[in-house]
């Protein structure tokens, strides 16, 4: 019975939420295809401050949104986005959540960026966290639209605050994470979030209680 609603949930959501499933493919399919063809993928799609600020390779603020550190690293970023992203693309259409993960991708890597030129830092970024964290803002932008109607004793807007808050947390404590892309992506979702949904007064909850 589990496996089969397991089934079932994913079946949904790449049928309601085409363009989460497109990503997380997609995303999938360039990591198998960079782990083939080795680190020059890396060396020409992989965010830097220098590539970007000095040499003007402005097309890495996106293509290092689609690139991963291993396995890990992949499957947490495909996870949350397929899980969370299923919900925001339902609520705020197709198109409009395709321009949310380019935006918050970009500008999380682009706060990168200029947070490791401020800092003097020479480090090489890759991953989806931005455009996953831009993703988790307007969750919580939609949480706190509808916190009245949740009812009496619901736990949900807390429990969404407190995973964010861990996975910022846990961003600071371990090692290699790019915090700076995590909390661009997070402020570029809540922005665009409170845009899209102003004066909307309908949304669907499937997949958050």
């Amino acid at each position: 019975m589990v496996e089969n609603s397991t089934v079932r949930e994913i079946t949904e959501t790449i049928r309601r939420a085409p363009v989460t499933a497109a990503l997380t493919v997609g995303c999938v399919c360039v990591f198998f295809l960079s782990e083939a063809m080795g680190e020059r993928v890396y060396a020409r799609f992989a965010l830097t401050s220098e590539a970007v600020l000095r040499q003007g390779e402005y097309l890495r603020l996106l293509t290092a949104a689609f690139l991963h550190f291993g396995v890990q690293h992949l499957f947490n970023n495909m996870l949350i986005l397929f899980l969370a992203g299923g919900v925001v693309e339902r609520n705020l259409g197709s198109l409009r959540f395709l321009c949310l993960c380019l935006a918050t991708g970009v500008c999380g890597n682009l706060v990168s960026v200029f947070w490791d030129a401020y800092t003097n830092a020479q480090s090489i970024s890759v991953g989806a966290s931005g455009m996953v964290f831009g993703v988790m803002g307007v969750i919580l932008v939609i949480l706190l639209r509808v916190r009245d109607r949740l009812g009496e004793g619901s736990t949900l807007g807390k429990r969404a605050l407190l995973m964010l808050a861990l996975s910022v947390y846990s961003g600071f404590t371990a090692g290699n994470i790019n915090n700076a892309a995590h909390l661009g992506g997070l402020a570029a979702g809540v922005l665009l979030g409170l845009l899209w949904t102003h004066g909307r007064t309908h949304y669907d909850l499937s997949g958050l209680r």
